[in-house]
């Protein structure tokens, strides 16, 4: 298996295009965490390890789970904004395996995930 670099956007990139700054999560050093909540009342939750190509991706409304997704391979991820919201694009790509999970976070969350052989 080839080793990939995960690409990640800088602290600043991400504070321009979603308007937070990733926090550091405690115990886990090279983790870090985007937390966004919606106007629609939902809890978003991604963290990222970098070393590890890793994300975890949450989705809480009011309390309530509706999405727990971990996924390893990352091996890159984009922050974007526009009039419309701001969304976050992660590829991944291991051995014969390839997808993108797209988050788009306007008044409340719509993620589409995709990952198939190559």
């Amino acid at each position: 298996m080839e080793y990939r670099q995960f690409i990640v956007p800088t602290d600043t990139e991400i504070l321009d295009a979603l308007g937070v700054v990733p926090e550091i999560v405690e115990g886990e050093d090279p983790v870090r965490l985007i937390r966004i909540s919606t106007e629609e009342g939902d809890d978003f939750r991604l963290s990222y390890d970098v070393p590890g190509r890793s994300i975890r991706c949450q989705w809480n409304r009011e309390s309530s789970l509706l999405l727990d997704l971990t996924r390893e391979g990352a091996d890159y991820l984009r922050v974007s904004s526009d009039r419309n919201g701001s969304s976050i694009l992660i590829h991944f790509q291991v051995d014969s395996l390839s997808g993108e999970l797209h988050i788009q976070l306007t008044s409340s969350v719509t993620i589409r995930d995709k990952l198939l052989f190559c």
